[in-house]
């Protein structure tokens, strides 16, 4: 039977298998590159898709070469067709799963030698299908069922020409040229082109062309973000659903737990929270160029439980963070930072809102001390539960702020089962912390004992932290005076070089570089001294690392 090549993806990486390491391409598949990799290994190419290739690697060790960690070699090659009309002729039927039933378009290119323009299954070609459906014709007669209605062909009988019927002659179309494409390079990441490309399906030679989407892009992403918090309730609606949560604490404090939904606009700029313009007070926000919440859906403990496990197991990466906010936050916008986050991390697993009841007001700082001195009892209760049922194998804490005090006073009250294998946390990232360095050692040694790393984000231009404390008489652990400040088992990292908002105080989460530090340290979880950006400072004691800009 004879097969053609159906394409099924426009964008594509193309990998030499016996140049690149089982460690490079995780690193490719943890940014979502593709989700299609074309490996050539002996002038053969074997597609697979991104979550096949993901499973074949899961126990490969990093340091292996590609090919002999898959041993390519027993498995069937992909087809290679010369030109999108071209078929060929297989004694059976080729199962679609397998590269064996998958195919390649590779063009010859002066530049660029061979290239291949596209990726697709084998699709078996086929008469085209013929329309046994009863037709009214302009005379009024059906056709009969399963007889369709034949037209005579232009030039048999009965057919006049346009010359004839004293009509112009038609004009012919002109045959579209298909626009060549070759290898790209992809931006951020150490890819020699000897071992990567990045090939689409349309565009121009020697650059990556913007990938053309095969339906209507939706205007949004929709983020589901579980959450955990102590807040009060706002009234349900008429219907029974939850509607919000207010800015303080109920009577009777117990946690909530729920899912929120926020849409990310698809025009979404790395590091923002797009809002309606503060002095445009009648707009309202719009799904299309803005961040929303489309809802809230509460759930009990056991749901709540049960929910993120089943979808912590359908992640990529089987993990999940939680984000736990700072002073003068509202629930909404810390629904929405946290979103955020997960969007401009580009994090495969499920992201978490712990929300604490902050007054939401700059000039009630003394009553945000408070709440959040009471809520570390609940957090400590929360993060053990987290670490009990959710069946993740990596669990990220990030911290910002005066949510700092919240999580490193809940890790040292945290009691584990000691296991010296693993330990119940990957990262735990602590973001301009509004928490003295008097007495601190402590509280980062337990956190250090429970978490793979601990990362220190602080900068000397944060006037939130300088002004606690002018407050509180004590330097913040977030505030660069002279140096960094460091402890043993805590990564410190100056950000002082890179923009920030007015304040200074969301740098983490409002800067390029930091987020791309961020992103890099939760995918690898790499020490300082190896991850890009990164310059080494030698304040008096210990080692510091700088964010170049």
């Amino acid at each position: 039977m004879k097969y053609r090549l159906a394409p099924v993806a426009r964008s594509f990486v193309v990998l030499d298998a016996s140049k690149i390491d089982v460690g490079r391409v995780n690193l490719l598949l943890r940014s979502r590159t593709a989700s299609w990799f074309v490996l050539q290994q002996d002038q053969k190419y074997f597609v697979l898709s991104s979550s096949e290739l993901r499973r074949m690697l899961e126990r490969m060790r990093a340091g292996s070469l590609l090919s002999e960690a898959l041993k390519l070699d027993r498995v069937g090659s992909s087809h290679v067709f010369s030109s999108a009309g071209s078929v060929i002729e297989l004694a059976q039927r080729p199962d679609k799963a397998m590269p064996s039933g998958r195919g390649v378009l590779l063009r010859k290119n002066k530049n660029l030698g061979h290239a291949i323009y596209a990726v697709g299954t084998l699709a078996p070609t086929a008469a085209p299908k013929v329309n046994v459906k009863p037709v009214t014709t302009r005379s009024g007669f059906k056709s009969a069922p399963g007889r369709p209605i034949v037209h005579r062909a232009r030039g048999g009988p009965g057919h006049k020409s346009n010359a004839e019927m004293g009509r112009a002659p038609a004009k012919k179309a002109a045959a579209k040229k298909p626009a060549p494409m070759g290898p790209g390079r992809l931006r951020g990441v150490d890819t020699p082109s000897q071992w990567f490309s990045l090939g689409f399906g349309t565009g121009r030679t020697g650059g990556i062309a913007k990938p053309k989407a095969d339906k209507p892009a939706s205007p949004t992403e929709l983020i589901d973000v579980f959450f955990a918090t102590d807040r009060e309730a706002k009234k349900a609606t008429p219907n029974g659903a939850l509607s919000g949560f207010l800015n303080r604490s109920p009577e009777k404090v117990d946690l909530s737990y729920g899912v929120c939904h926020v849409t990310v606009p698809k025009k979404h700029s790395l590091g923002k929270i797009e809002s309606p313009a503060v002095w445009a007070f009648w707009a309202k926000a719009d799904p299309q160029k803005h961040f929303t919440i489309t809802g809230y859906e509460s759930r009990t403990l056991t749901t709540f439980s049960n929910e993120l496990q089943a979808r912590v197991g359908q992640s990529e990466g089987r993990s999940c963070f939680v984000f736990i906010h700072g002073y003068n936050v509202a629930f909404d916008d810390a629904a929405m930072r946290t979103a955020q986050l997960a969007c401009d991390l580009k994090f495969l697993g499920v992201p978490i809102l712990y929300s604490w009841a902050s007054a939401a007001d700059p000039r009630r700082y003394s009553k945000d001390e408070d709440t959040v001195g009471l809520t570390v009892k609940r957090l400590t209760a929360f993060l053990s539960k987290l670490i009990l049922s959710s069946g993740a194998e990596e669990i990220h804490l990030i911290a910002h702020s005066m949510g700092n005090r919240a999580l490193v006073n809940a890790l040292d009250r945290l009691a584990v089962t000691p296991n010296r294998e693993k330990k119940p946390f990957k990262q735990v990232v602590l973001t301009a912390p509004d928490v003295p360095r008097k007495d601190v050692e402590s509280l980062i040694q337990a956190a250090s004992d429970k978490s793979e790393r601990v990362t220190l984000y602080a900068s000397s231009k944060d006037k939130a932290l300088g002004l606690s404390q002018v407050k509180h008489k004590y330097e913040r652990l977030g505030k660069v005076y002279d140096y960094p400040y460091v402890l043993e088992g805590m990564d410190s990292i100056d950000a002082s070089k890179v923009k920030t908002d007015f304040w200074g105080h969301g740098v983490f989460a409002t800067t390029r570089t930091v987020l791309g530090d961020l992103a890099a340290l939760i995918a690898d979880g790499k020490p300082p001294s190896k991850r890009f950006g990164l310059r080494q400072l030698k304040p008096p004691s210990g080692a510091a690392w700088a964010i170049e800009p």
